[in-house]
């Protein structure tokens, strides 16, 4: 066999990444929410929907049930049909939220946002599908770069937003509660427009994504050879002791099939059985529980927070586009940390990290803008480790085989919790003040810390 053209497999990570940028249009959320809800209550006069951030969960609810609609579609179509498919519907959703909004069918602007929810999470699994079967090593660090599309794509799509809806760097100018809201005519009528401008954008990553992925040289497909469920990772062995057989992942050391202590194997039930049964899913599930508080805390209120102290549209801009720039690194040189240290090394670490800088953000703004700028784009930053460290957990615990289907049922366990969270908010919110809301999503963070350090498998090999 001749050698295999690095430059495709280079190619089709990036191609990972370009697929993965219009995913972050949840995370671009926090910057055009002040102009879409002030349009929305202008025109519309909905006040009902403005007091609580069920944009962003709702919209992280459709994602999830896509992941797990793609990962089923996977066992009976093609990648790249698949991958199309959802790309199509994804973007022309943007078409039906100018439609819903220039002529005020709300309904519609509804089922937009719910669509461009469903097939990026779509694209989301497809994109995970490709990458665990590539038969490289370095999953954690491949897994970071495509989800570091993600938050590279608000620093490119806020600040172009920002200066086509508000180039005069207009501030909110009404006041609904502990909310604010602009009421001028000149940014308010170019919010339907700029459903379009979005679309554009995306459309644009998705096809450059879709034309490189598929360079990549799939050695599984023309070896022949068998791999292993961590793909050939070094020293892969197997080996049996009174805690059960383990597999070996470089530093990580994890138990996937338990043994009785008279050495006799425990009945086997189905996946999903099985899946119940390991207490290494229920600390990742709350894992991530905590992981959607901080993204809709943050990706919701980043800007309607900072507006109550700081009258700069075009500096809370920034957070969003330096947020996505330094996320981006932050995800990158992550991948090396969780291709190099034990997985629970990795989570504590990062929940650690996100819990102190929550909490230092709150006062920031009342200090200086320019300080609250920094803490929150080194908050935004931590944030970013969370997600390509439980994607990475998921894959040493469950192995390669299963990944996408584990790992789908992991966030689909969050849906309810996500409905829960905006009501949450708003009772916080409305009768707690902010503070109470940047509290209760640090104390998520400690409360999952604690349950990971407790019940999650360390990593480190048994005693024999």
């Amino acid at each position: 066999m001749g050698t295999v053209p690095q430059w495709r497999n280079k190619c089709a990570i990036a191609g990972g990444f370009f697929l993965m940028v219009p995913l972050g249009i949840y995370t671009t959320w926090g910057s055009i929410s002040v102009y879409v809800l002030s349009y929305v209550y202008k025109f519309h006069g909905i006040s009902t929907g403005l007091r609580t951030s069920w944009e962003v969960p709702g919209f992280v609810s459709c994602n999830i049930v896509g992941y797990n609609i793609a990962s089923f579609l996977l066992k009976y179509c093609q990648k790249r049909l698949l991958l199309i498919s959802s790309i199509s519907f994804s973007d022309g959703s943007y078409i039906l939220a100018f439609i819903a909004l220039k002529y005020d069918i709300i309904t519609l602007a509804v089922i937009a946002v719910l669509m461009n929810g469903i097939f990026l999470g779509g694209v989301h699994s497809i994109v995970f599908a490709y990458i665990t079967d590539w038969p490289e090593s370095k999953k954690g660090y491949m897994l970071s770069i495509a989800l570091s599309g993600v938050t590279f794509g608000p620093s490119i799509a806020t600040p172009i937003i920002t200066a086509y809806v508000n180039p005069e760097n207009l501030s909110p100018n009404s006041v609904e509660g502990e909310l604010m809201f602009m009421t001028h005519e000149s940014v308010l009528v170019k919010v339907p427009s700029m459903c379009v401008v979005l679309g554009i954008m995306f459309l644009g990553f998705h096809s450059t994504g879709l034309l490189m992925i598929n360079l990549h040289q799939n050695l599984k497909e023309t070896s022949g050879s068998k791999e292993s469920c961590y793909g050939s990772v070094s020293s892969h062995t197997s080996e049996e002791s009174r805690y059960g057989r383990t597999e070996s992942n470089g530093n990580n050391h994890v138990i996937i099939e338990s043994v009785t202590p008279e050495g006799t194997e425990t009945r086997r039930g189905s996946a999903f059985q099985q899946l119940l049964c390991n207490s290494s899913f229920y600390s990742l599930w709350l894992c991530n529980i905590s992981r959607d508080v901080t993204a809709i805390l943050f990706y919701s209120y980043y800007k309607i927070f900072g507006q109550n102290w700081i009258e700069d549209d075009y500096l809370l801009t920034l957070v969003g586009s330096f947020s996505g720039i330094t996320s981006g690194v932050f995800r990158l040189v992550w991948g090396f940390v969780l291709d190099r240290y034990y997985f629970k090394t990795c989570i504590v670490f990062s929940f650690t990290m996100v819990a102190t800088s929550m909490l230092f953000m709150y006062f920031t703004p009342i200090l200086n803008k320019w300080l609250y700028l920094v803490a929150a784009v080194y908050y935004a930053s931590c944030r970013a480790c969370l997600l390509p460290t439980l994607a990475n957990s998921s894959l040493i615990i469950f192995g390669q085989k299963d990944f996408n289907k584990y790992f789908g049922l992991l966030n689909m366990a969050t849906m309810l919790i996500d409905i829960v969270i905006p009501i949450l908010f708003d009772t916080l919110l409305t009768y707690f003040g902010w503070f109470s809301i940047f509290c209760f999503g640090s104390s998520t963070l400690i409360f999952a810390l604690v349950i990971v350090i407790i019940i999650c498998p360390d990593g480190r090999k048994p005693i024999q």
